[in-house]
């Protein structure tokens, strides 16, 4: 798979910057479920309840995302199976809980801006 590539939109801060706002949201859920992880299900169905009615994200988006983030070493999964077939369940990468990845997304969020503000 691809990398997803990174663009900035300068008309943002932080780590909007970098990804939408459900992504932020799905991403921040997983790093807060620690070890315990999410499936795409959990995090669709969060995300869809925190945009609150004023908009409404795919399944498809949050799986494209939650994959993209796997190959980009933002998260981890162990595949399960259950009925349809196997699943992934995502958690922060191994070493990187919930917490600390929280702290490394404010200290990229921090160097995100300084960029910005350079160019």
């Amino acid at each position: 798979m691809t990398s997803m590539g990174i663009v900035f939109d300068t008309g943002e801060d932080g780590f909007r910057t970098v990804v939408k706002e459900y992504q932020e949201m799905a991403l921040r859920f997983v790093w807060s479920s620690g070890e315990r992880g999410v499936s795409t299900k959990e995090a669709w169905l969060h995300v869809n309840k925190e945009l609150g009615g004023s908009e409404s994200i795919s399944r498809a988006s949050i799986i494209n995302f939650l994959n993209a983030m796997v190959d980009e070493g933002a998260l981890s999964y162990i595949e399960i199976t259950g009925k349809g077939g196997h699943r992934r369940i995502y958690s922060p990468p191994p070493g990187r809980g919930g917490i600390q990845a929280l702290r490394d997304e404010e200290c990229h969020s921090q160097a995100f801006r300084d960029m910005a503000r350079r160019y």
